[in-house]
């Protein structure tokens, strides 16, 4: 599968409501990532979750995906621990479901 972006991209700590870790703000703008992290809750977080929410993001933002588009990983479970085979497995479904355009 060929991904060809060439966004801006804007990603920066700022504090969030409702305990979010993160939230973007770039979906359906195709130039653009917007990222934003709380810091409080990022540090938190372990190494999987951290990457876990990133690419969930990233659905998001590059794929234009919605909450319970896009297998799991599009999915909020935020509140959750994730382990590195939840991480490496549902990012692999949500490249497979953007791939075949489901």
């Amino acid at each position: 599968m060929d991904i060809n972006i060439d966004p801006e991209i804007d990603a920066t700590f700022e504090s969030l409501s409702d305990n979010k870790i993160a939230v973007s703000y770039g979906m359906n703008m195709d130039d653009k990532i917007i990222i934003k992290v709380d810091p409080t809750q990022w540090d938190q977080a372990s190494v999987q979750k951290k990457w876990y929410i990133l690419y969930h993001e990233l659905g998001h933002d590059v794929f234009n995906f919605k909450h319970g588009e896009g297998g799991k990983m599009m999915f909020c479970f935020a509140d959750r621990d994730y382990t590195w085979s939840n991480f490496f497995d549902d990012k692999e479904a949500m490249f497979t479901v953007k791939e075949l355009g489901w």
